[in-house]
């Protein structure tokens, strides 16, 4: 996997969706980025999905049941610029979508949450008894890959560790 082929197929089955309103009177502009495909499929949304984490991009796989379909989005502002800016290098057929979304991107406030001292001894704790990333997410409340950014962020892990 690299990213002329991540390109390759964001090109061909990707999409760029700019959401703008009020959600329970809250400011709900975003910038949502997906990639969907149809089961069976040789386990390739899985593919891109590592691909894109393992690359320090937040990357939620999601499976349809439903639809026999399999979806890896990213939804968090810096993460969509950045595989915009990526993307913006190879693609063809979606280049006006990522100029959109990128200037879309850049509209949008900053809504980073931190952890307070309290979550991080529960995180670096729970990491430590060999906790997983699903498990210290529910307790914290935050994404599983939030805190396997911020572990490998904060030079406590090397590699992720299965969920």
């Amino acid at each position: 996997m690299n990213w002329d082929y991540m390109a390759g197929f964001f090109d061909g089955e990707g999409s760029v969706c700019c959401y703008t309103g009020n959600k329970d009177k809250k400011q709900s502009d975003r910038v949502v980025v997906s990639i969907g495909q149809k089961l069976p499929n040789g386990n390739v949304i899985k593919q891109l999905h590592s691909f894109l984490v393992d690359n320090g991009i937040n990357a939620n796989y999601r499976l349809d049941a439903t639809y026999q379909m399999e979806y890896v989005t990213i939804s968090d502002k810096n993460d969509v610029k950045l595989f915009l800016n990526r993307m913006s290098n190879y693609c063809v057929c979606k280049y006006q979508d990522i100029i959109s979304g990128l200037t879309f991107v850049d509209t949008l406030p900053n809504h980073t949450r931190n952890f307070t001292d309290d979550e991080i001894l529960v995180i670096v704790k729970m990491y430590m008894t060999y906790d997983n990333y699903d498990t210290i997410a529910k307790i914290v409340g935050c994404s599983s890959n939030k805190i396997y950014q911020w572990l490998k962020r904060n030079c406590l892990i090397r590699s992720p560790r299965s969920a």
